[in-house]
């Protein structure tokens, strides 16, 4: 959904289904925002992925999301200083998000 959305937006969009895959792809080109959900396969998640990227390329915009709820992803979100946007989202909470609007980065 995330992807049909950013592309409509007139975004370029590619995706990447695991961490490492992700790291490969921003190795091999730019992009302007990562948006990461915080629970992904491959055993490394989102919020890991987002540090190696913000230490790789701290000129990238991040940003989180998750469907899960509850004190677990709340204890790892505690110290995380990027936007999230807890699923589900509406189009127009995604786009505040990636356009950087300040309420769209309210946990």
């Amino acid at each position: 959904m995330a992807v049909d959305l950013l592309e409509g937006f007139g975004f370029d969009v590619q995706l990447a289904e695991t961490g490492e895959a992700a790291l490969g792809a921003l190795a091999a080109g730019r992009f302007d925002l990562m948006l990461t959900d915080v629970v992904m396969p491959g055993g490394m998640s989102g919020v890991d992925l987002a540090r190696r990227a913000a230490r790789d390329w701290p000129d990238m915009r991040i940003a989180l999301t998750s469907g899960y709820v509850g004190d677990d992803v709340d204890g790892v979100l505690a110290d995380a200083p990027w936007p999230f946007l807890r699923k589900p989202y509406s189009a127009d909470q995604l786009r505040r998000l990636v356009e950087g609007t300040p309420a769209a980065s309210a946990r």
